[in-house]
């Protein structure tokens, strides 16, 4: 009697056992069935976001869901979103190549995209002498392209402390960048020293900019 209990007991404990042992092929299943359902609620709210007009919010979900799984329709559909912003938020400007800074009146924020685009031409003269280093700029403009067109961001004045501005950065007839600062957007024609510039560049600001205070 106590050797069937005994035979019975073990019986039932071995089942158990068999039974809590990981299937490893359906637990693959599993996990790739609940990230597709994971994935399809992340598309399904972005969509959701857009039409709600929150496309910050559906832009956010979509790099989400692309760091799960690479999907070239998501990947395209977040480019789609992305470039809403530099179509709906432009601002044209000229810029005159013999004057110094010019006021593009936008403000750009740190870390958001910007996207400039310039046009045209302009006679760049210069009368000096030129050695083995070549042509120099004013100390405010190191590091700009000689005869290019350069930006630079001045941040909002913030007590009696003047703001210090980013270094000069060049745009050229087409740049996209993430501003450093957040700020008032300049830009000007790198001249070299004892040089004149003459000509006017129109110019397209578009992307994460608001309009400037006069």
């Amino acid at each position: 009697m106590i050797r069937s209990i005994a035979l019975t007991l073990f019986l039932t404990l071995a089942a158990s056992a068999d039974a809590q042992r990981v299937n490893p092929r359906l637990l693959r299943e599993r996990g790739e069935t609940l990230q597709a359902e994971f994935l399809k609620g992340l598309d399904e709210l972005a969509a959701e976001y857009e039409r709600a007009g929150l496309v910050e919010d559906a832009k956010a979900v979509l790099r989400r869901r692309l760091e799960i799984a690479d999907d070239d329709a998501v990947a395209e559909k977040l480019n789609e979103l992305e470039e809403l912003d530099f179509e709906t938020r432009q601002r044209e400007i000229e810029v005159d190549a013999a004057y110094g800074w010019t006021d593009t009146g936008v403000n750009v924020t740190e870390g958001q995209e910007v996207r400039v685009e310039a046009a045209g031409e302009y006679r760049l003269q210069f009368n000096d002498t030129v050695g083995p280093a070549g042509l120099s700029v004013i100390d405010e403009l190191q590091g700009a392209k000689v005869g290019g067109l350069t930006a630079i961001i001045y941040p909002p004045r913030t007590g009696k402390k003047k703001p210090q501005p980013t270094a000069p950065f060049p745009v050229d007839a087409r740049s996209q960048f993430e501003p450093e600062k957040s700020g008032r957007l300049f830009l000007r024609v790198a001249v070299p020293v004892g040089g004149t510039a003459k000509g006017t560049l129109k110019v397209r600001v578009s992307g994460k900019i608001t309009a400037a205070r006069p």
